[in-house]
């Protein structure tokens, strides 16, 4: 014969798992039932930032900044300054989409009611470089600052 399984019902705790209560869990808020969520995986590779410092490389060129991203383990990222602008270098993570051994990103600016806003891509602009790398930190595959311990494992 068939033996006959099922997931008992935690709501009303009424036998099996049913469509009605199910959809009341699906709706629902509460923390309880989403205590099964999973952390995002990549959250373990970015490295907490202290201060600006930790990935301020200075007002430097591609080929400087390549340079400091050489000996660093793909991943690490600086912002540096050309030309009055940002500029965001990176060594690219292997599960990042660039083909490139170096990227670097150009910071746009945009004034708007005489406050400027940072931006890399539009849609998403902040006030000042630091929260415009918060934003992008897992976006852009920036893990590592330059200046972290976790940047020095050369791969």
């Amino acid at each position: 014969g068939k033996l006959q399984t099922g997931i008992k019902c935690i709501t009303c705790n009424n036998g099996l798992f049913h469509k009605e209560c199910f959809a009341l869990i699906k709706d629902c808020e509460d923390d309880e039932y989403r205590k099964d969520e999973f952390d995002d995986p990549e959250d373990v590779l970015v490295v907490p930032i202290e201060s600006f410092e930790d990935y301020f490389g200075g007002n430097i060129d591609r080929t400087k900044a390549n340079s400091k991203l050489l000996p660093k383990r793909q991943g690490t990222f600086l912002v540096r300054s050309s030309k009055d602008k940002y500029v965001i270098s990176k060594k690219p993570h292997r599960n990042d989409s660039s083909t490139f051994e170096y990227d670097h990103l150009k910071v746009d600016t945009v004034k708007v009611d005489n406050v400027e806003w940072y931006y890399l891509e539009k849609g998403f602009a902040m006030k000042n470089i630091e929260d415009l790398i918060k934003q992008h930190r897992k976006s852009h595959k920036l893990y590592f600052p330059v200046t972290s311990p976790e940047s020095e494992v050369n791969e």
